[in-house]
């Protein structure tokens, strides 16, 4: 997996490149609230997978440790 090539949205919400699926309607809200990156290209939303990944990394949660 190449991480600086260009995913449609379709392909994110199948998983593609064992990413996670994201429906299209929650990308859609990421877009809207400027938490992911994104560029359009003739009116087609695409992605570059690092973007994802960075989207990723910064909402990870983790565990609480007793």
């Amino acid at each position: 997996m190449d991480i600086e090539q260009y995913i449609t949205p379709e392909e994110w919400e199948n998983g593609k490149y064992n990413l996670p699926p994201v429906k299209k309607s929650s990308q859609n809200y990421l877009r809207s609230k400027k938490k992911i990156k994104y560029t359009k290209s003739a009116r087609n939303v695409i992605y570059k997978i690092i973007w994802i990944l960075e989207y990723l990394d910064t909402n990870t949660i983790e565990p609480k440790v007793s």
